[in-house]
């Protein structure tokens, strides 16, 4: 073997190897194998290009600055192992996860990392299938399944004889480029689920150690400066496994009440009852005769003239009762008439008078604020309270279309009403009760057109249970309805 030398900074040549000496004190070496027979200090970093073997003396390795606590391996699948016969340590590295690609219905394992495609092959668009989990798990069993196409073209459905998610129903799931992982925690909960959209990077790993320090060569002639330690079993540690998805955050506040809706549109008026007419004005009384003059002092006052007539008059289902009197020669702040308190108008002269012009509190006389003066014509108006009548009813057990003789009244029925066409006129007022404990429909026949009261919109309507709907003719063959419990 030969050798040559160059000091610091010297690149030294043997047979079977390259060796160079760094100014900083490093050793690059180009070899199969680096054999010591002593101890091996180092200082810095080993570098070996393609691996190497480290073999550990016989009478075994003392470390002696500093003390080795644990030996991690990131990864699945990562192992180490020790020979007693041999007495080496043997270090497996599987450099991350192993991933299975399916295209079909499958049973799952414990610790599997699934890539389900639920498309197949570009000849097919479709091909959702079901993934199976193991029966029987234990605690920390864990499966991870991702996306393999397109989960919200065709669905991924995953079962199980456990719950998943506290529940034993099936998942389906429809969203496409997610990772799911689930962790087995117990009967209760059974498999949970923690979703990923992407996947976020995993941590890295930890940095290798440093590789020992070669020691330095025997002195010769010169001796060979000794061999630079060689690297540590890697540089950069193995990618860490991908982190866990957080837990899901908290329910969000209760939101805001919403704004109340619109008011309902306002029922169309009812029609105006008719004025009674005005009762016939009573006679005039005679005018009372004049004193005898006396011979110095002024004769006696008239008496009173007589009071006119009293008419009553029906009109409308109200009863009006009029009756007038003319104020005879002497004055007088009273007159005699029957009314109702309350009900009861007075015209003096034509003119109608404000209730503080009198007072009318005992149903039988109005007194005056002021007194009348001969010839006033005084006309009272009293009015009784009356009902104004019942709607009578039509009661219907089955479909019915309605007739003529149904304006003015209402349909007691618990089933469908048809509207027909060419029979009612403008005004004709027809009302519909569902007495049934069901929705009924109030159907527009053909030919005509029921629109929707402050709505506007046409059609069939559907009348709610003990709903009440009024139907109105407006026009030729046009209707406008209205209601409680329609829509």
């Amino acid at each position: 073997m030969s050798e040559k030398s160059f000091g610091v900074n010297n690149l030294d040549i043997f047979d079977d190897s390259i060796r160079s000496v760094n100014s900083d004190g490093s050793l690059n070496i180009e070899a199969n194998t680096l054999g010591i027979s002593t101890n091996l200090n180092v200082g810095g970093i080993v570098t070996a290009v393609g691996g190497f073997n480290l073999g550990i003396h016989s009478s075994g390795t003392q470390i002696n600055t500093g003390v080795i606590t644990a030996i991690n391996f990131v990864g699945s699948g990562n192992t180490l192992s020790y020979n007693s016969g041999t007495k080496t340590v043997n270090v497996s590295i599987s450099g991350g996860e192993k991933w299975i690609y399916i295209t079909d219905d499958y049973t799952a394992s414990s610790g599997e990392h699934i890539i389900a495609d639920t498309i197949g092959d570009e000849s097919q668009t479709s091909n959702p299938f079901t993934i199976t989990f193991p029966s029987n798990p234990n605690f920390g069993d864990t499966i991870t399944i991702a996306d393999g196409n397109d989960w919200s073209s065709a669905n991924l459905t995953i079962t199980s004889s456990d719950k998943i998610e506290k529940s034993s129903s099936d998942l389906v799931f429809d969203t496409k480029d997610i990772i799911l992982k689930f962790v087995y925690q117990d009967s209760f909960i059974g498999w949970h689920r923690y979703t990923q959209i992407g996947g976020s990077q995993g941590v890295q790993g930890t940095q290798g150690s440093q590789g020992f320090q070669g020691t330095q060569g025997t002195q010769g002639i010169q001796g060979s400066q000794g061999f630079q330690g060689t690297q540590g079993l890697s540089n950069q540690g193995a990618q860490g496994t991908q982190g866990s998805q957080g837990f899901q955050g908290l329910f969000g506040a209760v939101g805001l009440q919403g704004a109340q809706g619109t008011q309902g549109s306002q029922g169309s008026q009812g029609t105006q009852g008719l004025f009674g007419a005005v009762g016939l004005q009573g006679n005039q009384g005679t005018q009372g005769l004049q004193g005898i003059q006396g011979l110095s002092n002024q004769g006696a006052q008239g008496t009173q003239g007589l009071q006119g007539s009293t008419a009553t008059q029906f009109d409308g289902g109200v009863e009006r009762t009029v009756t007038s009197v003319i104020v005879g020669s002497a004055s007088t702040d009273t007159i005699d008439v029957n009314y109702t308190v309350g009900y009861l108008d007075v015209y003096l002269n034509g003119s109608k008078l404000d209730n503080s012009e009198y007072t009318a509190t005992n149903g039988t006389s109005v007194i005056f604020i002021e007194d009348l003066i001969e010839n006033d014509i005084i006309e009272t108006i009293s009015y009784e309270r009356v009902s104004l009548g019942q709607i009578q009813a039509n009661s219907k057990t089955a479909i019915y279309q309605l007739v003529l003789t149904d304006v003015g009244k209402f349909v007691n029925t618990d089933s469908n009403v048809k509207v027909p066409s060419n029979i009612f006129s403008e005004g004709d007022i027809i009302s519909v009760y569902n007495n049934s404990s069901s929705s009924i429909v109030i159907q527009q026949n053909a030919g005509t057109t029921v629109y929707l009261g402050g709505i506007g919109s046409t059609g069939n309507r559907t009348l709610e249970q003990k709903g009440v709907a009024t139907l109105l003719c407006v026009g030729s063959n046009l209707f406008v309805i209205t209601g409680a419990g329609l829509l």
